[in-house]
């Protein structure tokens, strides 16, 4: 009996299935090696030297900040490898030294640590008592004082417990310090006066600008308005009289009064 005859093309056709099943199968074992090897992979890499760190590199800091930033990296981080940095972990203990704002860390393979610093900017000159130290803009303690300041505003506050540096002082009379101190920046123009002392108790607050002119803000409500009135005021003055100005009284603010120096 003569050999029933095959189509060539379905020939070809069932070779290539083979072969292409051939490939699935290779794939799927190639895959599940991977899914073994490359934890065990990166675990040895993670537990060896070839990404040690041994170097760090800071930017945006003060040298006495790059100083603290390098010495507490290296002591978290020293001969481990970089894949073992948790780098959010690191970046908020280096937020906790008093002037920096903002921390960044990266890992630079094969070996290098890269600190980003945001510093805070110090705002003003504290007196609370016995206790004199600098903030910045958000009541941050950043260092204590140890000599007066010409080229910050003085902030004068009842006597509190000891400033943490590093720890924001929250109370009344610095949130309202603060405040008069973010608004008097861009509601008074530099040709009345530079804003020099906040004096605030829980009887009152009180600014000093230049030439010892006060503005008498009463209660710390509304300063934002209170502000505003008073800086209308002085702005309409000519200099001479401005000068001859003791107070500004906008504890009423739709009833401001002024006095006179003597």
């Amino acid at each position: 009996m003569a050999a029933a005859h095959v189509d060539p093309a379905l020939v070809l056709r069932r070779r290539a299935l083979r072969r292409s099943e051939g490939h699935r199968r290779l794939a799927v074992l190639v895959g599940a090696i991977a899914i073994v090897l490359l934890p065990l992979g990166y675990w040895l890499l993670e537990n060896s030297s070839v990404f040690a760190a041994s170097q760090v590199s800071v930017t945006g800091a003060t040298p006495r900040v790059d100083a603290l930033v390098r010495t507490a990296v290296a002591h978290d981080v020293a001969g481990r490898s970089l894949l073992r940095v948790d780098a959010s972990s690191l970046a908020a203990e280096l937020e906790a030294i008093p002037d920096v704002r903002a921390a960044r860390v990266d890992r630079a393979f094969p070996h290098t640590v890269a600190v980003s610093i945001v510093m805070e900017r110090p705002a003003a000159l504290v007196h609370a008592g016995k206790a004199s130290y600098i903030v910045a803009v958000d009541g941050r303690v950043l260092r204590a004082a140890t000599k007066a300041s010409d080229t910050m505003p003085r902030l004068v506050l009842p006597p509190s417990s000891q400033p943490v540096a590093g720890h924001s002082v929250d109370s009344a009379e610095m949130r309202s310090a603060l405040r008069v101190l973010a608004v008097a920046s861009h509601r008074f123009p530099r040709s009345i006066a530079r804003l020099k002392k906040v004096v605030a108790s829980p009887g009152g607050v009180v600014a000093v600008f230049g030439h010892g002119l006060q503005v008498r803000l009463g209660t710390a409500a509304s300063l934002d308005l209170k502000l505003h009135v008073a800086a209308r005021v002085l702005v309409r003055m000519g200099d001479s009289i401005r000068r001859s100005v003791a107070y500004v009284d906008v504890s009423a603010p739709a009833r401001p009064a002024i006095g006179y120096k003597k």
